[in-house]
């Protein structure tokens, strides 16, 4: 299902377009893509606002929200990476997400996002310009196994400790990284 509304100024060239898409079969429409032969489903509802000019793409500005249900991602780039850095079993594929984004100066500002399965959620903000280079920072919990393990507490501390995600690179070859906080830094440079 697919509802847009489009206004142009074929004189000035603005345009502003409003667009809800809901129930969009992804393994349908992976079918005749670049992820034809990857391990995609679920269904996506996107709602997107967009104003600018066409001849200036710099000063686009927009803003939406992409959600999906009953999904199966797992060999999308980014989400491939994260999965690998942390370790986890390849099939830990995200079920849900969401993602709130604002769009202008040629990049996508990435408000919050959030993937989530049965075993792990990942949570973070950052950007995507245009070019496809990423500035993001995510947090990651994993649920259940550390428990059985009796590391809870643990856990939680380096959780709260080391568990940022910096994913930099492009979105074809993302780069990720774990960010330590600074107050860690400080304790093991301290003279204590």
């Amino acid at each position: 299902q697919v509802m847009a509304e489009i206004t142009l100024d074929l004189d000035t060239t603005k345009i502003e377009l409003k667009t809800k898409i809901a129930n969009i079969d992804l393994r349908k429409y992976s079918r005749d893509t670049a992820y034809a032969e990857k391990e995609i489903g679920g269904y996506l509802d996107f709602d997107l606002l967009l104003q600018g000019h066409l001849n200036e793409i710099q000063k686009v500005w927009g803003e939406g929200v992409l959600t999906l249900r009953k999904a199966q991602l797992l060999e999308v780039p980014v989400l491939l990476d994260i999965i690998n850095f942390i370790s986890l079993e390849r099939q830990s594929a995200f079920d849900t997400g969401e993602i709130k984004f604002r769009i202008s100066d040629a990049k996508v500002q990435i408000r919050s996002v959030e993937f989530k399965n049965n075993n792990i959620i990942i949570k973070g903000k950052g950007k995507i310009k245009f070019n496809k280079e990423l500035d993001l920072k995510l947090t990651f919990e994993i649920k259940g196994y550390l428990e059985v393990w009796g590391v809870s507490p643990l856990y939680r501390y380096l959780k709260r400790t080391f568990t940022v995600l910096k994913v930099g690179g492009t979105l074809d070859k993302p780069e990720i990284s774990l960010k330590i906080l600074p107050y860690v830094i400080e304790y093991f440079q301290s003279d204590d």
